[in-house]
């Protein structure tokens, strides 16, 4: 994934500034670390993930700038264990996905 450079015109880009920026790999990496926790009384499971999302996309209100916001307002609402909410904070941060603007 390459990010916006003016002075190199080739690829594609997804933002002009690193600012709040994370790019679909950092996504995926976030969701795969997410989706394999073990370590909890609720682990996610096949369904989980798609739970989320189907909540994010349900509640609306989408932006670029809000993604991850919705997305943790949406496993807050489905998921109460602690445990595994902490894993979702801190792989997010992890891997550069908290960061809405």
């Amino acid at each position: 994934m390459e990010r916006f450079n003016a002075g190199d015109t080739i690829g594609g880009r997804l933002e002009t500034s690193w600012d709040s920026a994370g790019t679909n790999n950092d996504w995926l990496r976030f969701l795969w670390d997410f989706y394999t926790v073990d370590n909890c009384v609720s682990n996610p499971w096949t369904y989980t993930l798609l739970n989320i999302y189907r909540e994010t996309r349900r509640n609306g209100g989408l932006t670029k700038g809000n993604y991850y916001t919705k997305t943790k307002a949406a496993m807050e609402e489905l998921y109460s264990d602690g445990c595994l909410r902490g894993y979702f904070s801190s792989y997010a941060q992890w891997n550069g996905v908290d960061n809405d603007t």
